[in-house]
């Protein structure tokens, strides 16, 4: 709703420094988390006597990392127009809040999403307010949007934090071993930087390589499919803790769930490419509904995420992050061959073309890993 409304407020260049900005905080979400919140859930989910030290090894790390984040962001703000820039790095301080996310450790143990669910939504209304406001007072400037979204990122996570229960004694009865913990974060953490990187470079890439009337309409179409894979990504995230525990669900179950996100995934993907121009013109308003051979063109990823996601959970629960590493990384270097090659030449739809070649080509990896698996 937020993007929606900041759309029609913005000119579509100003729109698309919005989104390369907001797919740049994307990027160092998954770069100060250093792969903490998955090694230290997978630990959790099998032991709780080490949960009040597996939050504290997650504080820890992110708070190291957080420092290379924030000057990453302050050397691009540099970059900017004066006026820009003062937005960027004053948006950049809800980083911050990546230190209350470990906190949340027993919500997700214990599969309590409808309060992490609350506490996002309750933020991203909190956004929607302020870029409405921001609309109604005439502003036509990205750096106050940036802003909004800053705010509204650091309200869900101090109220996620508030909703989390503290460490029990029993918790604590365990001490993490530090070494190994921290070299499967490093591992997961890269693997799963290298797949946001290329989930989202193209954001960045096109506003620097597509014609500039075509970013603004990338970043819209882009954003239509980032929301067709909600629940693709919940669901892969409900999953961690039965893949690691298997207390939850049996095998026969757990496979069914998938071959029932692979069917829906399917329908979404052609119900996004049949009524592309339409959607991009009801979230987004009339001027975007250009965008739509680039949503067309997105609508195969919809479909390989949907099965891709839920077969890479299952490897992060199997203790696969060579794997896991090594299907993200080939993806990363496939994604920013074509988005160079592709981009220059086809603009917008040549970037939507690459990223839905480098997802179906995770999905082919991630299939073969898990069969290679199974035939052990």
């Amino acid at each position: 709703m937020a993007l929606a409304l900041a759309a029609r407020a913005l000119s579509p260049e100003n729109f698309a420094i919005l989104g390369a900005y907001l797919a740049l905080w994307a990027i160092l979400d998954v770069a100060i988390d250093g792969g903490s919140m998955s090694a230290s859930l997978r630990a959790f989910a099998a032991d709780p006597r080490v949960g009040a030290s597996a939050i504290r090894r997650a504080r820890t790390l992110r708070s190291a990392l957080l420092a290379p984040a924030f000057l990453a962001i302050l050397f691009g703000a540099l970059r900017e127009d004066r006026g820009l820039a003062p937005w960027i790095v004053l948006a950049s301080l809800s980083l911050g809040a990546h230190l209350l996310t470990p906190s949340t450790l027993p919500l997700h143990r214990e599969l309590r999403f409808r309060a992490l669910a609350s506490a996002r939504g309750i933020g991203a209304w909190l956004v929607a307010l302020l870029v409405a406001l921001l609309a109604a007072a005439g502003c036509r400037d990205a750096g106050p949007y940036l802003c909004a979204f800053g705010l509204g990122t650091t309200a869900s996570a101090l109220l996620a934090w508030w909703a989390s229960p503290r460490p029990t004694t029993e918790d604590a009865a365990l001490e993490l071993p530090a070494r190994p913990w921290l070299a499967e974060a490093a591992a997961l953490g890269a693997a799963a930087l290298a797949r946001t990187a290329y989930f989202w470079i193209d954001a960045l890439l096109v506003r620097w390589l597509a014609p500039e009337s075509e970013a603004g309409g990338y970043h819209a179409a882009y954003r239509m499919f980032n929301l067709a894979l909600l629940v693709a990504t919940h669901a892969s995230a409900s999953a961690l803790p039965l893949f690691a525990s298997r207390s939850g669900a049996s095998e026969k179950e757990l496979s069914r769930v998938g071959k029932g996100l692979a069917m829906f995934g399917i329908a979404l993907a052609l119900g996004v490419a049949l009524f592309a121009p339409s959607l991009l013109a009801l979230a987004f308003g009339e001027a975007y509904a250009s965008a739509a051979p680039a949503l067309r063109a997105l609508a195969p990823a919809i479909a390989a995420i949907h099965v891709s996601g839920w077969l890479l959970t299952r490897l992060t629960a199997e203790r696969r992050s060579r794997a896991i590493a090594a299907i993200s990384f080939a993806a990363l270097a496939l994604n920013l061959v074509l988005e160079l090659w592709w981009i220059p030449r086809y603009g917008a739809f040549g970037a939507a073309c690459a990223t839905s070649a480098t997802e179906l080509a995770v999905l082919a990896l991630a299939l073969v890993a898990v069969r290679k698996r199974g035939t052990r």
